[in-house]
């Protein structure tokens, strides 16, 4: 049987059912919520149930857990139907940002000290037309765009002048530096430490890099199971 890519919920609910263990985590993009009318999320949410879960789900920001990029993903925490009766999930309150305790984390802070043209280490080739459809560059001083895991769509180191609007859909290229993120800088601003060194061509580390969790929402997201486990 061949499942598209909206469907591979079913496969972790076939494993779910098989393994049967005491939580489990998912992360799924923020469209999801609203697709098909918000049709996979209630999907995905009846099937955990239905494997004998109880399920909480967030939507989740990024910046709000001190990671320097504007990720939003939602995640799902299952908590075995046995265990869920002595103990029910909830998600850690946010740390970062206006009105809480730390401001939030921005590229300076994060990617500052790098070197500002790393040899070998971004991709350079032409941006295309679909780049310049949406502004890629965020100054010094926020958190990045998103990183992701296309070497292609990884937005603009924040040095040099910032994109000019044109019209909707069109963006332009101002000054004279405007390069890509390169793949240190992107795991950087994931929150991943240096000695980190993903494999492969660049293209694979950008995709590697990208397509992970940050390290700050993963341990959002099991302090509170850990606690409850005496980890904590």
């Amino acid at each position: 049987m061949t499942i598209d890519g909206n469907h591979l919920y079913l496969e972790f609910v076939r494993v779910l059912k098989k393994t049967r263990p005491k939580f489990f985590v998912v992360e799924n993009v923020r469209g999801m919520m609203s697709a098909k009318n918000g049709w996979f999320l209630h999907a995905q949410i009846k099937g955990f149930l239905d494997s004998g879960y109880s399920v909480a789900h967030e939507l989740l920001h990024a910046p709000d857990y001190g990671v320097p990029q504007s990720r939003q993903r939602v995640f799902f925490v299952g908590v075995r139907k046995d265990i869920a009766r002595h103990f029910q999930y909830h998600f850690l309150p946010p740390t970062h940002g206006p009105g809480r305790s730390l401001p939030y984390v921005s590229q300076q802070q994060a990617i500052g000290d790098l070197p500002w043209w790393p040899m070998d280490e971004f991709l350079d080739k032409a941006f295309h037309g679909h780049y310049l459809t949406r502004n890629r560059k965020r100054p010094w001083t926020e958190p990045s765009y998103t990183i992701v895991a296309n070497a292609s769509h990884v937005p603009l180191h924040p040095a040099g002048e910032q994109m000019a609007f044109i019209e909707k859909d069109r963006w332009a290229l101002q000054g004279d530096f405007n390069r890509r993120l390169s793949w240190r800088e992107c795991a950087r601003l994931q929150g991943f430490p240096d000695d980190m060194r993903p494999v492969g061509r660049l293209e694979d580390k950008y995709r590697i890099i990208g397509n992970a969790v940050p390290p700050a929402f993963g341990r959002a997201l099991i302090a509170p199971i850990a606690g409850a486990c005496g980890g904590g």
